[in-house]
C-alpha cells in the first residue's frame, strides 16, 4: 500500500495545468462521470490512509472511459505517445482513466543545447551547426541560432567553409534578412563545388526566386563548364522560368553525362514532363 507515485523530470502540464518537476503521490477520487486526479506533494505516505488535502500540488478533472475488455490486474499505461505529449491511463476491470501530459520539448532541448555549447563541444563547428539546424527545422530561437552560425565561422575553432557560410545564410533567410543572406552566399559560392551551386540554385527556386536561381546556375556553368552537375542544375533553372525549350536542352545534355542508370531514369521522367510544358 505504498503511495502510487509519478515523477516528472521537467516542468509539465497535466490536462493543460502546470506542475513542477518532481515526484508526487497519485490519487484518484472516483465518480461515475468524473474523476478528480490528485497530485500530492506527500509522496511517501502509506496508501491513502494519511492523505491530506493540504499537500495537494494539483487537481484535474477527467472523464472515465468504459473499456470493452476487462483488465484483471490494475495497470498504468502510456496509451498515446507523441513528440510533445503523451496520455497516461489507469486501467482496471472495464474502466480507464486517461490524463494528458504536455512537455515543452523544444525549450528543454534548447536548454540542453546551450549547456552543450558551453562545453568543449562548443569548439566543434559541426556540432554548432547541428544546434542551428534544430532551430531552423523547428523555426524557433532564430536570433540565437544566427549567433551560433557566426560562431561556427569566427569563434574559437571556427571554420570558413561553404557549409558554415551556407548555414549562416540560412539563418539570415529564416530571419528574412535577404540582402545579408545573399552577401554571405556570394562569398560561399567562391569556394563552392558544382553540385553545391546546383543545390543552392534549387533552394532559391523553392524560395520562388527564379531569377536569382538562374543567375547562380549560369555562374556555375561559367565556372565549371559542360558537366552533369551544371547541366542538371540549368534544367531546373530554366524550368522554373517556364523556358521549357532550354530546360529540355540542358536535360538532354545531362542525360548523356548521367553517372548512373537511376539518374538517367529520373531525367527521362523530367524530360517527358518538360516536353509537355510542365515545370519539374
Amino acid at each position: 500500500n505504498e503511495n502510487t507515485t509519478i515523477t516528472f523530470e521537467h516542468d509539465v502540464k497535466v490536462e493543460g495545468q502546470s506542475i513542477k518537476a518532481g515526484t508526487y503521490g497519485l490519487f484518484m477520487a472516483m465518480g461515475t462521470d468524473n474523476v478528480t486526479i490528485i497530485f500530492s506533494n506527500q509522496s511517501d505516505a502509506w496508501g491513502s490512509f494519511y492523505y491530506d488535502e493540504k499537500y495537494d500540488a494539483l487537481r484535474v478533472n477527467v472523464k472515465p472511459v468504459v473499456l470493452e475488455k476487462s483488465v484483471e490486474w490494475l495497470k498504468y499505461e502510456f496509451i498515446e505517445q507523441r513528440e510533445k505529449y503523451c496520455v497516461v491511463a489507469l486501467q482496471w476491470e472495464k474502466l480507464s482513466v486517461p490524463f494528458r501530459i504536455d512537455v515543452d520539448v523544444d525549450n528543454i532541448v534548447l536548454a540542453r543545447i546551450r549547456e552543450e555549447l558551453t562545453s568543449r563541444k562548443g569548439f566543434t563547428p559541426a556540432l554548432i551547426l547541428t544546434a542551428t539546424q534544430f532551430c531552423f527545422n523547428k523555426n524557433i530561437n532564430l536570433e540565437e541560432a544566427l549567433q551560433w552560425s557566426k560562431k561556427a565561422i569566427d569563434g574559437q575553432g571556427g571554420q570558413r567553409t561553404y557549409i558554415t557560410l551556407r548555414n549562416l545564410a540560412t539563418a539570415y533567410e529564416k530571419l528574412n534578412r535577404i540582402p545579408e543572406a545573399d552577401s554571405t552566399m556570394a562569398e560561399a559560392l567562391t569556394i563552392a563545388t558544382a553540385n553545391q551551386y546546383t543545390a543552392y540554385g534549387r533552394i532559391l527556386i523553392t524560395q520562388k526566386r527564379a531569377n536569382k536561381a538562374l543567375e547562380v546556375l549560369l555562374a556555375n556553368q561559367k565556372r565549371y563548364g559542360d558537366i552533369f552537375g551544371v547541366n542538371n542544375g540549368l534544367m531546373s533553372g530554366y524550368s522554373a522560368k517556364s523556358d521549357f525549350k532550354n530546360a529540355v536542352k540542358y536535360a538532354e545534355k545531362a542525360m548523356v553525362q548521367a553517372p548512373s542508370e537511376a539518374a538517367k531514369k529520373t531525367l527521362e521522367g523530367q524530360i517527358a514532363k518538360l516536353k509537355e510544358g510542365k515545370d519539374i
